[in-house]
């Protein structure tokens, strides 16, 4: 049975089968999308999605769509090879794990990578920056937290946290998604003083999507207890 499911920000899932043809990809109800057309001639072990819509994926595969290849590889928005991403191996990979920085570890049986020496475990750079800021619109008490490019996606709505020293975190409430961002209303946060917010997120990855990831971004804001359109920015990750 299939055990690599991710969400598609367009409410799709992207699944990753143990055998032929390896990938598939469903419609919210449950149906087949046929336009998704990559195939592997065996199954995939791990499957990682960036916030901007890439994914990589990795497994036992020898070729896909017909031509050889051993290493992983880097899908589309749409599901089509990238082929900008090159990366040569002398063997496969099993499994990945995307850092917060959009950085990708990766772990398998190898002995070279790009005709460099790597035994077992690599490490490659990301090739767009991790985007991700918190931001609070003091007007409306709300929190938006944005994410993108090579950022790893997210596979649950995040929480977001609040304090009042910046070390210890309470929970406020899950964030829901517009669009391209997240956003939590009536934030009940002080007045007239300094807090902390902190979003908590969890990313998917390792082999059969065993392994997740902590994801954290953390905003040092300020609310004048009146209505004000001031949006306070200069978010960074924890």
């Amino acid at each position: 049975p299939p055990r690599l499911f991710s969400p598609q920000d367009d409410g799709r899932i992207l699944v990753g089968l143990p055998q032929a043809p390896g990938l598939l990809r469903l419609f919210p109800g449950g149906g087949l999308d046929a336009s998704l057309t990559t195939t592997f001639d065996s199954g995939l072990s791990s499957l990682v999605r960036q916030a901007d819509g890439r994914f990589y994926v990795a497994g036992t595969y020898t070729s896909v769509n017909g031509t050889s290849s051993y290493g992983p590889q880097r899908l589309n928005t749409v599901g089509v090879i990238d082929p900008t991403f090159v990366m040569t191996s002398d063997g496969q990979t099993y499994l990945f794990v995307q850092r917060a920085d959009g950085k990708l570890w990766g772990g398998g049986q190898f002995s070279t990578i790009d005709g460099q020496p790597r035994d077992f475990v690599y490490r490659l750079s990301a090739t767009t920056p991790a985007v991700q800021a918190l931001t609070w619109n003091d007007a409306q008490r709300t929190a938006l937290w944005t994410q993108g490019k090579a950022s790893p996606a997210v596979v649950r709505p995040p929480v977001l946290e609040l304090s009042l020293d910046g070390t210890t975190f309470t929970e406020v409430g899950s964030m829901t998604r517009f669009g391209t961002f997240w956003s939590l209303s009536k934030v009940p946060v002080p007045t007239g003083m300094p807090f902390y917010l902190r979003v908590r997120a969890y990313t998917a990855g390792g082999f059969y999507g065993n392994g997740y990831s902590l994801l954290y971004s953390t905003l040092q804001a300020y609310s004048a207890g009146a209505p004000s359109d001031r949006i306070f920015a200069n978010g960074f990750e924890g």
